[in-house]
């Protein structure tokens, strides 16, 4: 069976991300909606291989949108 983890809306405030650390390293697919896609570099340096994002409605400033990773 696969896991995804779907998370969204983290809006620079990465601190829970640390506390989601082994969720995220026992998933299969880390799926990032936006806002802020850029805290999505976060999770990617250390999953690169299995980290997805899409831009939200407020990653619209200083090119965030172009963080779209492999989808």
């Amino acid at each position: 069976m696969k896991t995804i983890v779907v998370l969204s809306d983290t809006h620079r405030n990465t601190a829970p991300l640390d506390k989601l650390a082994r969720v995220l390293a026992e998933s299969d697919y880390i799926i990032h909606l936006g806002d802020m896609a850029s805290d999505a570099r976060h999770i990617a340096r250390q999953y690169p291989e299995k980290t997805y994002v899409l831009a939200g409605n407020n990653d619209f400033f200083g090119g965030e949108s172009e963080v779209v990773l492999d989808v």
